[in-house]
């Protein structure tokens, strides 16, 4: 700009920079249409003259001089700061993004010599583990986040855990490695691990050396899982493919480590989360996760294979149990400790992913023991009390055949539900659970008495197994199920098999509002010339005056004197404001 003399920046007051800072944070560079000429004395006008100024100060258009002078001051080179805030790192890593009208000036600004090491002096970081263990004293004092220190001082930590963009920002002008760690002996993999920011990770399994994936990510941690485990543990998939990938082809992880690291404990943790590209990976390095027969499970307390972890827990579903069906040496028949196989297993917990799937490669009517109950995967979902319990149990009745479903059974599953149910309420009055509320759990048990009363006969409504029931029921104190095992349920029930009835021939429940008023009243009346107009007027006409439960106050049925009234309105609870 022509006529500018950098001096002039010392008469800028702190409103002047205070905008300046924000308008660079913000990305705001361009401004408008100066109304003073440049430069003004500035520092004479009101504090509101100022901002108004310094919001159109064209910023792209400064000279290089005053941009250099501009971005120390920003960063706090020469304002004697000891770290710098992220927001300032991220707000430079901003203005060099998208090509910005900044970007060619604060390229340059950096290129100016001492500016990298200005940098490297307000980020201070190690190099690599060997350097941040040769200050292992340091480390292992130097505050941190929980310390409650009253200074944030781990820059580039923090902003690489909120934007992995400013890490690689930082990483292509030098100022730190991807092997770096921070002052208190964290790399920046760890902070990817503690972020759900996964780009974060993608970039350092990519771009770190591949010897430093496999040291320590906190030099303060004597003991720590592999970064293999670590990835997987936090949802990393993709990433850890990447990282399999570089630490093989590096020759650093042989197969024989790989197997230590992927004992048969790790590789249940893997069968309940992986997705099938996981496990395809590393069954190309030699580890099959799905060969695991007998091994301790903490979620289900018993010794389980693989097929039972991940049709229990696995979101992937029937991928990955197809995937298991090809390439284990199992198969969906095996049993655990309980003589439970992985269908009976998956009723008894809350993915429903795989349920189907399993349904169609083994008998769902399998007992758990020679001579028990039949359907014995059913029984599993009745009584579980997990919020999917109901999905799953209408998939396991939906494959059962029609055989089964006697009124003997009828009384042996619906008081499985029963059962669940009461077993939860005394749960929660213990106070041994919280969840699911004894409201979903009720909710629960009733739709699914109602998909096994469905599926009965017509013969099971006052049967001895029907009365047998109800009289558990209700010693139970569960009252609410009561309905949902008479005739309730009956109607909505396909009437397929047993001959179709005439709906019209039902006598329904009457209501008290219609108690007074015939069939004829209620459906339109046929005369040999059709309908009769005036009949329907007249009902209109006599149609009483009230807001109704159903539509919360914001609809009246009254009389029909004009369109207007067909438009629904807001309406008080003492009735209508509207003047006729």
């Amino acid at each position: 700009m022509v006529g500018f003399d950098e001096e002039m920046l010392d008469s800028w007051g702190p409103a002047v920079w205070g905008v300046i800072f924000d308008r660079l944070q913000s990305g705001n560079v361009k401004g408008g249409t100066l109304q003073v000429a440049w430069p003004s004395n500035v520092d004479r006008k009101t504090a509101a003259q100022q901002i108004q100024w310094a919001t159109k100060l064209p910023l792209a258009h400064l000279p290089q001089k005053a941009l250099d002078i501009i971005f120390d001051k920003m960063v706090g080179f020469s304002v004697g700061v000891r770290y710098m805030e992220e927001k300032k790192i991220h707000a430079m890593h901003g203005l060099l993004k998208h090509n910005g009208p900044l970007k060619a000036s604060v390229e340059k600004w950096f290129r100016r010599p001492g500016t990298v090491e200005k940098w490297r002096g307000l980020i201070r970081s190690y190099k690599s583990y060997e350097d941040a263990m040769g200050h292992l004293s340091d480390c292992t004092t130097f505050p941190r986040e929980t310390d409650n220190h009253p200074f944030k001082t781990h820059p580039a930590y923090n902003a690489a855990m909120q934007c992995s963009s400013c890490l690689e920002f930082l990483v292509h002008f030098g100022i730190v490695t991807p092997n770096g760690y921070d002052l208190s002996g964290r790399s920046w993999i760890e902070a990817g691990l503690n972020s759900p920011n996964m780009d974060l990770l993608t970039y350092l399994v990519s771009n770190a050396d591949p010897q430093h994936l496999i040291k320590p990510r906190d030099i303060r941690e004597t003991h720590e899982n592999h970064i293999l485990l670590s990835l997987v543990g936090v949802g990393a998939f993709s990433q850890f493919v990447i990282a399999l990938n570089r630490l093989r082809q590096a020759k650093l992880v042989p197969v024989d480590e790989l197997r230590k690291i992927f004992h048969e404990a790790a590789m249940h943790e893997f069968c309940a989360v992986a997705p099938v590209a996981v496990a395809e990976a590393l069954y190309q390095h030699g580890i099959n996760i799905g060969n695991v027969e007998h091994q301790y499970h903490e979620l289900g307390g018993q010794l389980e294979s693989s097929w039972h972890i991940a049709a229990a827990f696995n979101p992937a579903g029937a991928e990955f149990m197809a995937w298991l069906e090809k390439f284990s040496m199992l198969n969906a028949e095996v049993r655990n400790s309980e003589n439970m196989n992985p269908l009976m297993y998956a009723a008894c917990f809350d993915e429903p992913a795989s349920i189907d799937w399993l349904c169609q490669k083994c008998d769902p009517m399998q007992p758990r023991l020679t001579g028990g109950a039949q359907g014995y995967a059913l029984i599993c979902a009745a009584r579980s009390s997990h919020l999917h319990s109901g999905e799953i149990f209408s998939i396991i009745i939906s494959h059962l055949p029609d055989k089964l479903f006697t009124n003997e059974y009828g009384k042996i599953f619906g008081t499985e539900i029963a059962e669940g149910l009461a077993s939860h309420k005394r749960k929660l009055a213990d106070g041994r659970v919280r969840d699911p509320t004894q409201n979903v759990m009720e909710l629960l048990a009733v739709r699914k008495m109602q998909a096994l009363v469905r599926r009965l006969s017509n013969h099971w409504t006052r049967s001895q197994w029907h009365l047998a029931l109800d009289a558990f029921i209700r010693d139970n104190d569960l009252g609410i199920l009561r309905h949902s095992i008479g005739t309730g349920t009956r109607l909505l029930r396909s009437s397929s098999r047993d001959g179709s009835r005439n709906r019209r021939n039902v006598r329904y429940p009457e209501s008290p509002q219609l108690s007074s008023i015939s069939e004829h009243e209620v459906l339109p009346r046929e005369n040999g010339n059709g309908s009769d107009p005036a009949l329907a007027d007249a009902i209109r006409r006599n149609r009483p005056s009230r807001v109704t439960a159903r539509s919360g106050g914001r609809q009246t049925l009254g009389p029909i004197r004009d369109s207007s009234n067909m438009v629904t309105k807001n309406v008080g609870r003492m009735g209508s404001n509207r003047r006729i």
